[in-house]
């Protein structure tokens, strides 16, 4: 349980922009659904993005119904294209949830701060200062949190950009200081337009020092900026081999279908 509910405690995405500028994003109310395994379809976990409002997203990740599962809420800011606040905890029944990772980070001050509320002790990380590869101002993300954040920002990032990148970290437990690491600059390169799985795409290749030559291709949608699928050649959890990140799925149904979902999974369980 904690595995899974610290590993989505965390998040994947920047870009280079003007603080001015807000980023354009994907629609408010909007549910995404998607697969995460191994490359070769293996260790699936169900993840689902929902986008409540402007400035905050909610993930739900889970394996199978009536099993234990990870609630990630998260801030957004427009501006950078990233959330500077995630709070990780468990998924309960009646779409409720408890909360106890929390994950603060100042992209002027170039420093990241984690705090682990656990039964019988607490985890600190005090606030460490991340070396800056990236372009100047662009936030830094974490590896763990399945690109919800990127699938969010898509539009603003692909819609024209030939090139991306961010200053990349993970929090992988059962690592044995359960603190965050920094893997370096992740970069994004356009590689062109596609079909894939019967959609219009854009593909990027990443790549650059935090990949150490074990990226891969990351497709978005090309009319609406959404993540596609994804397969890359590193990890983002500890019983993985290798990442791959498939859209199943899109819901409008806004806040009444969110918490439909968030119930489902406790009902009927004994």
């Amino acid at each position: 349980m904690l595995k899974t509910a610290l590993a989505a405690a965390a998040i994947v995405l920047s870009v280079q922009i003007a603080a001015s500028a807000p980023l354009e994003t994907t629609p408010v109310g909007r549910i995404f659904h998607y697969l995460r395994t191994n490359i070769d379809g293996t260790e699936p976990e169900h993840i689902h993005v929902f986008r409540p409002d402007a400035t905050h997203i909610e993930v739900y990740k889970m394996q199978e119904k009536c099993t234990s599962a990870a609630l990630v809420t998260a801030d957004l800011d427009l501006a950078l294209g990233y959330a500077p606040r995630i709070t990780g905890g468990r998924l309960e029944p009646n779409a409720k949830h408890k909360q106890f990772a929390f994950i603060t980070s100042d992209v002027p001050k170039r420093t990241i701060t984690m705090r682990i509320d656990l039964s019988d002790s607490v985890i600190v990380d005090a606030p460490k200062e991340i070396k800056q590869q990236a372009t100047a101002n662009a936030p830094f993300h974490i590896y763990d949190f399945d690109l919800s954040d990127l699938t969010i920002f898509g539009p603003g990032l692909t819609k024209a950009a030939k090139a991306f990148n961010f200053d990349l970290l993970l929090l992988w437990p059962p690592h044995p200081d359960r603190k965050l690491r920094y893997l370096g600059r992740a970069d994004f390169w356009f590689r062109g337009e596609e079909q894939r799985d019967g959609r219009a795409v854009r593909r990027y290749e990443a790549s650059g020092p935090a990949f150490v030559g074990n990226g891969g291709p990351i497709w978005f949608d090309k009319a609406e900026g959404h993540i596609v699928d994804a397969e890359w050649k590193i990890p983002n959890h500890a019983e993985y081999k290798d990442f791959k990140l498939k859209l199943q799925g899109i819901d409008d149904g806004g806040a009444e279908a969110w918490k439909r979902l968030l119930t489902a999974h406790f009902e009927g369980c004994k």
